[in-house]
């Protein structure tokens, strides 16, 4: 199968286009390419470029859902939210790459907070009207106008840029072919809509009309007022069928493994992988003990086991969602050895492991409250810090730390870069000499730093 050749090479969106190519092609699914920016689609843009993480859009069909799943699991994508649990016959399942696009696969057309089969008369028009292009099949301008319509008239925030993808397809086609398909379709309610003022300024959390009448405008309207009124807001959310953090299990690759969030549990980011690395260097030999902090779904502690067979592991949490999510990690890994605690920073191992710990690796809410701004609320206690500096329990577990720590073990922190130079004195006070910044990553947003050397241990630059 040929790869798209109109797509700027080198980009993200580009790699992961072509990549989607092979990937379909190999496990022999038939896909539907309606959104990508960059991709020209002979007269109609699949652009929408700006500020939007939507980038990429493509619909397989339903039946074929396992295979299209397979196919893009092959891929090297950070992120996927949705596909199991109670999302796991949503329409749509979301990838995303790290500094790349977002990719929504689609099983069928999304008609949330209807079935999907709502829209299949559309799936049909789209897939007709599909021509080759660069590798994969993209339907034509018109279809993909209407195509744009009921996406923008469902809630959704991304109502904008489908709008903007309706106006773009609407100016390259054929004068009056959207609406003669869009009436053929029973679906011109919801491109004239798309073509008034009345839709820019229609609240995100609402839906705007779809079918043209009968027992489908009223089907439409009767699910857009459940969905309106649903409680909890995680139903509402779930009937408009795009999973979304803290509703749909979330699977997160991180230190070459691939681990499990659901509600309630912090997903693990790229930006705390150096830490694995750093709490390798400072395991010798077969054994040794390590401790992590704010362990959140085990993935630090569980990647430094998985690499150290012989190493005796444990993490802590005060999150009862958090560690039931370790638990369920560990078994999938089958890394049982390593022992999960839940409690406030070191206190449920300081009896058992005091003087014994070779390695202490801490990720714990270090934000400082100003940063995010006053409007900010952190729900689940995940992010903001204590303190005006948001250092209050970095500080706390320092005299903790003093206690467990091995002669010469090493304190592995993921902190702020700004924060450094803050914290570097408190950990001094303990007798843990701070060195040079081990790691940086995130666009210099997120540093790890690594203070080593106890009990007037020289530290060791970097």
């Amino acid at each position: 199968m040929e790869r798209p050749t109109e797509l700027p090479s080198g980009t993200p969106r580009a790699e992961v286009v072509a990549d989607l190519v092979d990937a379909f092609s190999d496990h022999g699914v038939p896909a539907l390419l309606v959104r990508a920016p960059g991709v020209d689609a002979g007269s109609a843009g699949l652009v929408g470029e700006g500020p939007w993480r939507h980038d990429i859009d493509v619909i397989v069909p339903r039946q074929r859902r396992t295979a299209a799943g397979d196919a893009v699991d092959a891929l090297d994508w950070r992120l996927s939210l949705g596909g199991s649990a109670l999302w796991r016959h949503a329409p749509t399942v979301s990838y995303h790459w790290d500094y790349g696009p977002d990719l929504f696969l689609h099983r069928g057309v999304p008609a949330g907070p209807l079935p999907s089969r709502a829209l299949d008369p559309l799936a049909r028009a789209l897939s007709s009207s599909a021509a080759p292009h660069g590798g994969i099949r993209v339907p034509d301008a018109a279809t993909l106008a209407v195509f744009a319509a009921t996406q923008a008239a469902r809630p959704t925030p991304h109502r904008a840029l489908w709008l903007g993808d309706f106006r773009v397809h609407l100016a390259a086609s054929e004068p009056g072919t959207v609406e003669r398909l869009a009436r053929r379709l029973g679906l011109s309610a919801a491109v004239r809509w798309a073509q008034g003022d009345a839709a820019e300024r229609l609240p995100v959390h609402l839906g705007g009309p779809l079918f043209d009448g009968g027992a489908t405008a009223l089907a439409w309207r009767t699910a857009l007022l459940l969905r309106r009124f649903a409680r909890p807001q995680r139903l509402r959310r779930r009937l408009g069928g795009v999973p979304t953090p803290g509703d749909a299990i979330a699977r997160s690759r991180f230190a070459g493994l691939e681990f499990q969030a659901g509600p309630g549990a912090f997903i693990p980011q790229p930006v705390s992988e150096p830490m694995v690395e750093l709490a390798s260097e400072g395991l010798t030999g077969s054994g040794g003990v390590v401790v992590d902090v704010g362990t959140g779904v085990g993935a630090v502690a569980l990647a430094v086991a998985s690499r150290h067979p012989g190493a005796e592991v444990h993490g802590c949490d005060v999150s009862a969602d958090g560690l039931r999510w370790a638990a369920r990690n560990r078994r999938r890994l089958g890394l049982e050895r390593v022992t999960f605690h839940r409690g406030s920073l070191l206190e449920p191992v300081l009896p058992l492991l005091e003087g014994r710990v070779d390695v202490l690796t801490v990720n714990v809410p270090y934000v400082p409250p100003w940063a995010l701004g006053r409007d900010y609320r952190d729900r689940d206690g995940t992010v903001l810090g204590r303190a005006d500096d948001g250092l209050g329990l970095h500080r706390e577990l320092l005299a903790q730390a003093a206690a467990v720590l091995a002669p010469g073990g090493r304190l592995i922190v993921q902190l702020a870069i700004d924060q450094w130079e803050l914290f570097a004195p408190s950990m001094a006070s303990w007798g843990i000499a701070p060195r040079p910044l081990a790691a940086a990553s995130f666009e210099d947003a997120v540093c790890w730093g690594v203070a080593e050397a106890f009990r007037g241990t020289a530290s060791r630059g970097v």
